[in-house]
């Protein structure tokens, strides 16, 4: 077999024995996963396996993971998926009202590709309109006995979720005024429903085409109201060759024509649209049916059919670029050399990267400032940003500006460039050292053989109020101790904790210029190579989190996506580390859904 596509449904149900891809019969359920069944059977002839996860025996022969909705985070299946970081689809089938996880873009960093039927999140690039597809016909006849039929019904199951946009209560309101006021010309089916409390009610239907045939009319809502969103419920009234009174995507009229539907929304009052259905002839009908039928002839239709959604997925299947996928982990390294010189300078040089910070830059400068251990400089590299405001009397202090943003990387190494200190440490333009930092870590440094040591320090998530932040907590989120096997997992201490001798760099080289994340855990991991290091479990500083997004790390998306691009370049052949390592791309993944 060619090649391997692993699939998962957000329903559970579907997931095992390729059951969504097997199920026949002429049930409503088998009738709306039919356009799945014809899929998995034309893959197979074009050398194409899509196999639910429960099957897969080794995940790491599967090439393409395919998502319906997003999954359980918490599945073993799951997190074993996601470990593999093969290239990740995502089809949105169910609406926000019903998945709501499914909408925030946030959890959509894994997937290199996500299909929707949102014309608002189409962009063509990441996010492709899909339809799941439906078995039309080529034409649909007229009703021979149209005045024997009962005049309108409604077939849903009985739900109610409250949220914005949702459907389901104007269903029920709908119910409820037929049965009210012309319980005659009104039946009622579906899952759920009572006949104490809905009197109207007839029963459970196992096919809608034996129900359509006795009526009209149907009530044809949508659970929500979404632009493109267009579901199985319209078009089932098409192929009965009933006339749905439809509500649901507000742009429907941009798929399928006005003349082949009621559309809810043109009249005020169900007084208005129940007059509007008594005085309805057979030629009236015959005019929806008509547009119908030139609708279904047109490519409008194509979209929605099952012919069209299995070559669409076939061809996307096979096009998605599984070598280019992976080669997006790889970032060409860009690691300049450092000439060391010996000279005449300080203990320490404190280097501040900053861009447009000059209201948190000034707490940074003073914490340096307020050490007890003062023999330092400090190096403040302006990263392309709005001049540096550097109103302190203290000539340790060096300002330099780069001609224009290059990122945190440059930024720092450009400070190390500058620096003439026995040590180096960094500090970010929005964080800050307790007075006691420098003397303790310079303490065991000059007392000690170690070339590097780090501390700890707590984290400050920060609301925004006004025009400026408050804390709103402060937590020790981690202390890890030294340990060289656990750095090539994952990062074991923040930057502003760091310090070490300068002439190790001439050994591991700056900064990765092309890395505008793991930056810092790149150096560590390559100054452990020719440091010898040690831990110092004490809080001596804290960085800011800020919760708006505006922290460098907590606006990033690339944590997920480049962290086997770390493990590629730092490869093991320790089993142990390898299995960390599967453990902790599985954690971040599913992380983002949790």
């Amino acid at each position: 077999m060619g090649l391997k596509v692993g699939v998962w449904n957000t329903y559970p149900t579907l997931n095992y024995n390729n059951y969504m891809f097997t199920r026949s019969g002429s049930t409503f359920e088998a009738e709306l996963f039919h356009p799945m069944k014809v899929l998995y059977e034309e893959c197979l002839k074009q050398d194409v396996e899509l196999i639910s996860l429960d099957l897969v025996k080794n995940f790491e022969d599967i090439d393409i993971f395919w998502y319906i909705d997003l999954p359980d985070p918490n599945d073993a299946r799951i997190k074993k998926a996601f470990a593999q970081f093969k290239p990740n689809i995502l089809f949105l089938s169910e609406n926000e009202v019903v998945a709501p996880i499914n909408y925030d873009k946030k959890n959509h960093d894994m997937f290199c590709r996500v299909y929707t039927f949102r014309d608002d999140l189409v962009d063509n690039v990441k996010y492709f309109k899909m339809y799941l597809g439906q078995d039309l016909p080529e034409s649909i006849v007229t009703k021979q006995d149209f005045q024997d039929e009962k005049l309108c019904t409604l077939i849903n199951a009985c739900k109610l979720i409250e949220a914005p946009n949702e459907l389901y209560s104007r269903r029920i309101q709908a119910i409820q005024w037929f049965q009210t006021y012309q319980p005659q010309d009104f039946d009622l089916y579906g899952r759920g429903w009572t006949i104490e409390q809905f009197p109207s009610f007839k029963g459970e239907v196992e096919n809608k085409k034996d129900v359509y045939a006795k009526y009209k009319f149907c009530i044809c809502f949508e659970n929500s109201i979404n632009k493109g969103y267009i579901t199985e419920k319209i078009f089932d009234c098409f192929k009965n060759g009933i006339v749905p009174i439809y509500w649901g995507a507000d742009n429907v009229a941009d798929y399928i024509p006005e003349e082949c539907f009621i559309d809810i929304r043109r009249y005020d009052t169900y007084e208005e649209i129940y007059s509007y259905l008594k005085i309805f002839d057979e030629s009236d009908y015959n005019n929806y049916i008509n547009a119908v039928n030139k609708f279904l002839a047109s490519e409008q239709s194509n979209p929605f059919k099952t012919e069209y959604f299995v070559q669409w997925m076939i061809k996307e299947l096979k096009n998605i670029p599984l070598k280019k996928y992976l080669e997006c982990f790889d970032v060409e390294p860009k690691i300049p050399h450092y000439e060391y010189k010996e000279e005449t300078g300080p203990l320490v040089s404190v280097i501040i990267p900053t861009y447009n910070r000059n209201r948190f830059l000034k707490k940074a400068v003073q914490s340096v400032l307020d050490q007890t251990m003062q023999d330092f400089e400090i190096i403040v590299i302006n990263d392309g940003g709005e001049k540096l405001e550097l109103d302190f009397n203290d000539q340790r202090i060096i300002g330099y500006d780069l001609e224009k943003n290059s990122g945190v990387s440059s930024a720092r190494n450009e400070g190390i460039r500058l620096a003439k200190g026995k040590y180096i440490c960094f500090l970010d333009s929005d964080d800050y050292f307790f007075k006691h930092h420098l003397k303790v870590t310079t303490n065991l440094l000059e007392n000690s053989n170690f070339d590097l040591v780090y501390t700890d320090s707590y984290r400050a998530t920060l609301t925004k109020e006004g025009d400026w932040y408050k804390v709103a907590e402060r937590n020790f989120i981690y202390s890890y101790e030294y340990d060289p096997n656990l750095l090539l997992v994952q990062n074991i201490t923040p930057t502003l904790n760091i310090i070490f001798k300068r002439e190790k760099l001439k050994e591991s080289g700056l900064f990765d210029e092309n890395l505008r994340t793991y930056e810092d855990w790149d150096l560590l991991i390559r100054l452990s190579q020719c440091c010898k290091a040690t831990h110092i479990p004490r809080v001596t500083a804290e960085y800011t989190w800020r919760n708006d997004g505006t922290t460098q790390s907590s606006s990033s998306n690339e944590f997920s996506t480049l962290l086997p691009m770390i493990y590629k370049r730092y490869t093991t052949n320790n089993v142990d580390i390898e299995d960390r390592r599967n453990m902790c791309m599985a954690q971040r993944s599913v992380r983002r859904l949790n």
